[in-house]
């Protein structure tokens, strides 16, 4: 487990695999990928699917 931007945190699994919590938001966000940048993936999540939730 990660703590992580704006009071949420995550578990990461391999290549991409996420589950990001967020109480603040009433949301919880699960990723299966397969990507070689797991960090530009994360980024694109705080960009731009954070702010709409």
């Amino acid at each position: 487990m990660w703590r992580c931007p704006e009071n949420s945190y995550r578990a990461d699994g391999a290549r991409g695999q996420y589950i990001i919590v967020c109480p603040d938001k009433n949301a919880v966000i699960a990723v299966t990928a397969d990507s070689p940048d797991l960090q530009a993936e994360l980024s694109n999540i705080y960009k731009y699917l954070f702010p709409v939730l």
